[in-house]
C-alpha cells in the first residue's frame, strides 16, 4: 500500500482513499507520494495511448489501495 504524506510534515502518512478523502493535509500541506521522485513514465508510450488506458496506468501507480475491478 502507497502511503501519502504531507509535504509539511511527512510524520504525517495517510492511504491514498484518505488523501482524496482529505484534500488537504491538516497542517495545510498537500499529500505527495514519499516515492514520486522514483517513478518513471515513458511519455511517448503514453502519448499513444487512449485516455482509459492512461487511467489505468496513473490509478495502479497513484492510487494502489483502490481496488481493480475488470
Amino acid at each position: 500500500m502507497n502511503d501519502y504524506i504531507s509535504t509539511r510534515d511527512a510524520h504525517q502518512s495517510v492511504s491514498s482513499k484518505q488523501a482524496i478523502l482529505n484534500g488537504m493535509s491538516p497542517d495545510g500541506g498537500l499529500y505527495v507520494l514519499p516515492t514520486l521522485d522514483q517513478i518513471h513514465l515513458d511519455l511517448s508510450l503514453i502519448c499513444t495511448m487512449s485516455y482509459k488506458e492512461n487511467a489505468v496506468i496513473f490509478f495502479h501507480i497513484f492510487l494502489q489501495t483502490i481496488q481493480r475491478k475488470n
